[in-house]
């Protein structure tokens, strides 16, 4: 699992948590720690991509899914899987690089 930037995933989850009746996870290719690009701050992801199926979003930080991702890569595999469950995306960093599904 590549490393993540960790501004793009904390403010998302911040906001996102605050709604009414929102169920927020962090979720990863297996359970347990997963490091920031920093290698100092690590989040937990309480459950894997096989236990999600049907997530209404997804919040993809800065460096997951980045222009070296392929169609192999497990997040890509991941999001082609449940993408018909997830409301329409949108890329919040510029630039936004997009991932190949």
């Amino acid at each position: 699992m590549r490393p993540f930037t960790a501004l793009d995933i904390v403010g998302p989850f911040q906001v996102l948590s605050l709604l009414p009746g929102a169920r927020t996870e962090f979720v990863a290719e297996k359970t347990g720690p997963v490091f920031d690009n920093t290698g100092a701050l690590q989040l937990v992801a309480t459950r894997s991509f096989a236990e999600v199926t049907r997530p209404d979003v997804i919040v993809v930080p800065g460096g997951m899914a980045d222009g070296e991702a392929t169609k192999t890569d497990p997040l890509v595999q991941w999001i082609a899987r449940v993408h018909p469950s997830t409301t329409p995306g949108r890329a919040v960093c510029v630039p936004g690089r997009p991932i190949w599904v």
